[in-house]
């Protein structure tokens, strides 16, 4: 049986199929990535920047740095289609390594 969950007043079952599954698998968010891919998605689906923050509020754990770098910093105000810029440098390290590790 699934969990409940929390919609604000522009829930719609049409746009959510995708994020309620998405929601269900990301009960705790424990990285900027997911937090971000969560986040976008949501805008995706319609919902503004606070409805998006809200909905994720009531259906998923942070950890204390997302909390802190997304939510009290407002930084999930700056999130749009691209890679957040605080992120570019720790995906480019984490992509480098891999591409070394695998030759």
């Amino acid at each position: 049986m699934h969990s409940k969950i929390i919609f604000g007043d522009s829930w719609s079952p049409k746009k959510d199929n995708i994020f309620t599954q998405a929601l269900r698998r990301h009960k705790e968010i424990s990285d900027r990535f997911t937090f971000d891919d969560l986040f976008r998605l949501s805008l995706r689906c319609g919902y503004t920047c606070r409805e998006a923050r809200d909905i994720i509020l009531n259906n998923c754990s942070l950890s204390a740095l997302v909390y802190q770098k997304r939510i009290e910093n407002n930084f999930y105000l700056k999130i749009s289609d691209d890679m957040s810029g605080d992120l570019r440098d720790p995906y480019k390290d984490v992509l480098n390594r891999k591409l070394l590790r695998d030759m």
